[in-house]
């Protein structure tokens, strides 16, 4: 079962405990990792059941080709699961494409009204009315997930938060855009990933909706380890691990997500150092201004010994 682009480290181990008990990665997500997978499809003793990826990847922002995943799902006969928390669907329609949609709704979905988290865990599963597998995927869900009535409080609050969604999610997408850009020409900052940068934004432009954007989610790389800390402690905004929240959130990802796997995330192109913002609904100006100022503390802290 191959793990396309770089995953969630949940998802990995959850699948790795699954009983397909085997996950392939092809962690980079490149054009030539399609080409390896492709070649071991033709191999008779190679058989793949489902292919899971995210779009756009959660840290490195990079997008799959889903179209030519989709492809060699429809020539070798297996399923494409896709994770499109990060860009989500009120941004991208991506159903054509693959067998089963997952969302976490723990994000931008409930992510309104106070930022209310009182749903635990919630999250979606779409299954493609289309797909050759239907069936068999929806008749598996159907054995193992049992259908439950939530605590009414619960469903209150999911419904009273996702209400207004879509404007949250376009106010925060054009919120990331001056973000991006700041960072982008600061001399200090190394990288921006985002998915409106790089080779594979365009197979994310293609599927993205005709009112949809590029997300409020980016990673920034410092050239320097001890200025991405400097500016990280004096980021004027909450700290947490979710995204999508009404107000801006950052976290030093590799050291909370990959802890025990950090030198491996280097590796593979995340430093430790690596800093996720999920941009809120605050004034873009006021955004911008406090990331300025960080990064101007940080720069202070260079020159002291």
């Amino acid at each position: 079962m191959p793990c396309y682009s770089w995953l969630y480290p949940e998802t990995v181990r959850v699948l790795r405990r699954s009983p397909w008990n085997r996950a392939i990665s092809f962690k980079w997500g490149t054009d030539k990792e399609l080409d390896e997978l492709e070649h071991m499809l033709k191999n008779p003793g190679h058989h793949v059941t489902a292919l899971f990826c995210e779009i756009p990847s959660n840290i490195k922002f990079i997008s799959p080709n889903l179209e030519r995943i989709r492809h060699l799902a429809d020539e070798y006969n297996f399923i494409v699961a896709c994770d499109e928390t990060a860009g989500n669907f009120v941004n991208l329609d991506i159903l054509p494409f693959v067998d089963v949609v997952l969302s976490s709704l723990t994000n931008m979905f409930s992510g309104g009204f106070r930022c209310n988290r009182r749903q635990s865990t919630p999250s979606s599963v779409a299954v493609n009315p289309n797909s050759r597998h239907y069936t068999r995927i929806h008749s598996q869900l159907a054995i193992q997930h049992e259908s439950v009535y939530c605590f009414p409080g619960d469903v209150a609050v999911l419904k009273r938060n996702s209400a207004n969604m879509a404007a949250r999610v376009r106010k925060s997408n054009a919120n990331a855009v001056p973000v991006v850009e700041f960072l982008q020409q600061h001399p200090s900052v190394e990288q921006v990933n985002h998915p409106s940068l790089g080779p594979t934004s365009r197979w994310y432009t293609k599927h993205m909706r005709r009112e949809g954007g590029y997300g409020n989610v980016l990673s920034v790389v410092m050239r320097e380890p001890k200025t991405a800390q400097g500016f990280y402690d004096n980021l004027d905004v909450c700290k947490g691990s979710s995204f999508g929240t009404n107000f801006t959130l950052a976290i030093p990802y590799v050291q909370l997500a990959c802890y025990w796997d950090q030198d491996k995330c280097e590796e593979y192109g995340l430093p430790r150092h690596v800093i996720r913002i999920s941009v809120g609904l605050e004034d873009a100006g006021e955004i911008v201004g406090k990331i300025r100022s960080a990064l101007e503390e940080a720069e202070k802290g260079e020159g002291e010994t």
